[in-house]
């Protein structure tokens, strides 16, 4: 097994943080379908470019800062997926 690239590391820590600003701290065996499921519903919210001061938001202060904005461009579904 060799060792994973930083931008691999990258996705990970990012999809770790934005499962905890979501969730919580769940132990492996708690992450349930349901829970990846409102993860990704969250996450294809965000929008794809934040301000300065919108770095600090968590991701479901983002989707409902963004909710009644269908202006503002979206991640994609590609963006989302695990490389």
């Amino acid at each position: 097994v060799g060792t994973l690239r930083e931008g691999v590391r990258e996705h990970v820590r990012t999809a770790v943080r934005f499962l905890r600003e979501v969730h919580g701290s769940l132990r492996p065996a708690e992450v349930t379908r349901a829970a990846v499921t409102e993860l990704l519903d969250l996450m294809a919210q965000r929008p794809t470019k934040l301000r300065g001061e919108e770095r600090a938001l968590t991701l479901p202060e983002l989707a409902e800062r963004y909710q009644d904005r269908p202006d503002v461009p979206r991640m994609s579904g590609r963006t989302q997926e695990v490389r």
